[in-house]
């Protein structure tokens, strides 16, 4: 198990942060249907050939995720953290 606050990742990634940077995070979750344990828990919004992670950012909130990286912020997510960077691979 890890533990990193938020602002640990976001100085890490090089990335603007938007919310609590005292969040501490234990789970990285990249795909929301697998999310069990959203408690602390951060989503990156990948992009691939295919799929756009940020077409599930509100399926992770849905589940307890209040944690997010992401390239840019498409809803206002009460009480959601964002760590936007250029891009989130």
């Amino acid at each position: 198990m890890f533990s990193y606050k938020l602002s640990e990742i976001a100085d890490s990634m090089n990335a603007k942060l938007v919310g609590n940077p005292a969040q501490v995070i234990e789970s990285i979750w990249i795909d929301s249907r697998h999310i069990v344990l959203a408690k602390n828990g951060m989503f990156f919004a990948l992009k691939g050939a295919q799929i756009d992670g940020h077409s599930y950012v509100k399926s992770a909130y849905d589940k307890g995720i209040r944690n997010f990286v992401v390239n840019k912020i498409t809803e206002d997510l009460e009480g959601a953290n964002f760590v936007i960077v250029d891009s989130p691979k």
